[in-house]
């Protein structure tokens, strides 16, 4: 995430500290965490120069990020959000198959 969002402008982006803080507090931190950054700065740097060469793909891949990065900045309201959409969900397919929840 880091690495594409942030190698992808020309110049650094306020979005850049947030995605290395989430890093540094989240994922470095566990070693799950440690496995998935290490992948990713093996992965990631060829990606990012291909993305960094197009400028429709450094556009949309930017977009694309956006949420992501929203979703690490605002980790809270992220989480209250998608409580709130499951509840949505669960609560139209119960409304839509009213027999799911009686006992039979």
């Amino acid at each position: 995430m880091f690495h594409r969002y942030c190698c992808i402008r020309k110049s650094p982006r306020p979005q850049c500290s947030s995605l290395r803080n989430f890093r540094d507090k989240f994922l470095l931190t566990n070693p799950l965490g440690r496995i998935f950054v290490r992948f990713y700065y093996e992965v990631s740097p060829p990606i990012a120069d291909y993305i960094r060469e197009h400028g429709i793909l450094r556009t949309v891949v930017r977009y694309a990020l956006t949420p992501v990065v929203y979703g690490v900045k605002y980790h809270n309201v992220s989480v209250l959000l998608l409580i709130a959409m499951i509840a949505i969900i669960l609560t139209l397919r119960i409304k839509k198959h009213p027999g799911i929840c009686s006992p039979q």
